[in-house]
Formats: C-alpha cells, structure tokens, sequence
C-alpha cells in the first residue's frame, strides 16, 4: 500500500494520499484511514484517495482494510 507523506502547516497536521494494492497497483476504494492514537479518521473514495486533518500532535497513520491480507 502506498501512502503519502506528512505536511505540517503550524498547529495542524493534514495528510493526503493513496490507497493502492501492492501487487496490482490498483486503487483501493473505502479503506479505513485514521491518525494512530485518535479517533480522527476518513475512509479512501472510490479512486483510493484520502485527506485526514488534526489540530492536535500526531506522528502516524494506521490503514485498515475489512477482509484484506
């Protein structure tokens, strides 16, 4: 799975990126994406994409997939 880095903009951190299959490199739609440690999270649209947005500090992101190995 590809992710996209960390921007940090003063007081906030937002976090833009791409869920894709490793093997097939094809996007991963409705994938669970959240700020470790919080209860801050989104899931990817239909083309694998996701934004995630704090105020408060974080340093990483947990990915998680219903039935994927």
């Amino acid at each position: 799975m590809l992710l996209a880095a960390l921007q940090a903009a003063g007081q906030t951190t937002t976090v833009k990126g791409r869920v894709i299959d490793g093997a097939t490199g094809e996007a991963m739609p409705y994938v669970n994406v959240i700020f470790k440690g919080t209860s801050i999270g989104a899931s990817t649209n239909f083309d694998g994409y996701y934004t995630l947005t704090a105020t408060q500090k974080v340093d990483s992101i947990s990915v998680s997939f219903l039935g994927f190995v």
